[in-house]
């Protein structure tokens, strides 16, 4: 259509998307339930009353789905929204507290890739400091560009945008040499298995130089004024990531799941499977290998995740409590029946019917018609399962004999009544 200069104006609808949780107290007990809110033509009344930390009622709207454990809702024209205020106990401020969002420096984000996070997903800020490929570089057959990012103690992250960057509409955001803030970060499964900790764009992820946020903010000035534009810091953070990037494929032959062989950070525990034995034959006993699974560093954990693990534990102990089962007993099962290792057969189907289509033995109903037995007999099912509902069993015919004195069956052979006699009701006499 552009090659034609037809110039058709887009039909969209604005959609606001907001994550909404609720806190509440029942029997002694906190329970949190979140939700995705799908809001379709907000105006700007109500896009300026929904705000991060805000406490709103909202009537009248329609659950549509279940996702990833998540209630999903829907408002149309009857949902109405009203802000209110929530006073806040002892009790249940470790849990909202939990739920206000933070913004990570890209060195916590190093130190601690496996950090948990609420839906999985964090806010930093830094220096962009590479794009690969470049945006005219990049082809559509790619599947995705990497942004590297790093902060003034030259960690680096990097960010996957799956489709490239112009897709998500950020290609005058993000340019080498810029601060940015990054919002709503996805991390990836397994994203230290480059070297690089990997995280990626989703269609919450959004990039600013103005934060709305005061601690994002912070982090960015301090950012702009330890770093700066300095073409030797930015130089320095390649190599950097280079080295990351190369020391992680020549170890990728020998990675255990403890740690990588030869590798400089110590987050990893260390294991003796960890590097390869001289020896062909060596010895495991001794070894501690509980050991090896616990994490090295302390983690802030939510009071909620604590309180689960806490449950956790105690089934753990409750289970250990028990006994081994007892060993199954066999059933021995011996059908001496004869009839249970024959085919199947119908109880309709009598064991002499040899020919299911022969006419001699197909049943016989009373003809109440001028119809030939012969020719009625032919519109009646050859199966001795009828489609009727009921059935009849194989009879022999009998011919009657009307004459005084018997003859031989073979004089029988032909009926002499098959002329005179008519089957036919007798005629009216009136």
């Amino acid at each position: 259509m552009d090659s034609a200069g037809i110039t058709v104006a887009r039909n969209t609808v604005p959609l606001l998307k907001v994550r909404i949780a609720d806190v509440e107290d029942r029997n002694g007990n906190v329970e949190v339930t979140k939700a995705l809110l799908s809001i379709w033509k907000p105006n700007d009344a109500l896009s300026e009353m929904i705000t991060e930390g805000a406490w709103i009622e909202v009537l009248n709207v329609v659950p549509t789905a279940v996702r990833y454990s998540e209630l999903q809702l829907s408002a149309g024209r009857q949902t109405t929204f009203k802000q209110i205020t929530i006073k806040h106990t002892d009790k249940l401020k470790p849990y909202i507290t939990s739920m206000v969002r933070t913004c990570y420096s890209i060195t916590q984000l190093a130190n601690s890739p496996s950090m948990i996070t609420n839906y999985n997903e964090v806010d930093t800020a830094g220096m962009v400091i590479q794009i690969d490929p470049q945006n005219r570089d990049f082809k559509s057959n790619n599947q995705f560009q990497n942004v590297y990012i790093a902060d003034e103690n030259k960690n680096i992250i990097c960010v996957n945008f799956w489709g490239g960057i112009k897709k998500f509409g950020f290609e005058n955001v993000l340019d080498t040499g810029q601060i940015i803030s990054c919002v709503n970060l996805q991390r990836r499964t397994g994203n230290t298995r480059r070297g690089v900790p990997q995280y990626r764009a989703t269609e919450f992820t959004y990039f600013t130089k103005t934060p709305k946020s005061v601690a994002t903010r912070k982090l960015m000035e301090d950012l702009v004024n330890n770093i700066g534009v300095n073409k030797d810091f930015i130089d320095d953070c390649v190599k950097i990531k280079d080295n990351k990037l190369l020391s992680s494929r020549k170890n990728e032959n020998n990675v255990t799941p403890y740690r990588f062989e030869n590798h400089d950070s110590r987050k990893y525990v260390d294991s003796p499977l960890a590097t390869r034995m001289k020896q062909e034959d060596f010895n495991l006993t001794g070894l501690d290998f509980e050991s090896t699974f616990k994490q090295t560093e302390t983690q802030e954990l939510s009071p909620r995740t604590l309180e689960r693990k806490k449950k956790v534990n105690e089934k753990i102990n409750k289970l250990k409590q028990y006994g081994e089962p007892p060993p199954l007993c066999p059933l021995n099962i011996i059908n001496k029946s004869k009839n249970a290792a024959k085919s199947y057969r119908s109880p309709l189907l009598k064991s002499d019917v040899t020919n299911v289509a022969n006419i001699k033995q197909t049943p016989r109903v009373a003809n109440t018609e001028n119809t030939p037995i012969n020719s009625f007999n032919q519109n009646i099912s050859c199966s001795p399962v009828l489609s009727i509902k009921k059935t009849f069993r194989n009879v022999n015919p009998v011919k009657l004999n009307f004459h005084s004195v018997a003859t031989d069956e073979s004089k029988l052979s032909n009926d002499e009544f098959e002329g005179e006699f008519n089957g036919s009701p007798p005629l009216s006499l009136d």
